[in-house]
């Protein structure tokens, strides 16, 4: 071997960083939990990407159930069109 060539980067910044991420994602999960209402959380086409305990124990339905468009399935069958449309004109 004649010479070495190393490459080294400095990843403290981005250590502390997700560290402090993971933490406020803790904190904010505890604080949705222990409200004492329905959460959900929706992407930018309105579609669930998350519920809190308590709307999955009021709804009757496990969480991946309520995912995308499955919080219609808690709705009267005859409200859930209107409902849909509602929530559509809602998003955009």
């Amino acid at each position: 071997v004649r010479e070495w060539v190393v490459v080294a980067q400095d990843v403290e910044d981005r250590m502390r960083a997700e560290a402090a991420l993971a933490a406020g994602e803790a904190a904010w999960r505890a604080l949705v939990e222990a409200t004492p209402g329905l959460v959900f959380v929706t992407d930018s086409e309105g579609a669930n990407v998350f519920t809190n305990r308590r709307f999955q124990d009021y709804a009757g339905l496990a969480p991946e159930a309520l995912l995308g468009d499955g919080w219609l399935a808690t709705l009267h069958p005859e409200d859930r069109a209107r409902a849909a449309g509602i929530w559509a004109a809602s998003v955009r």
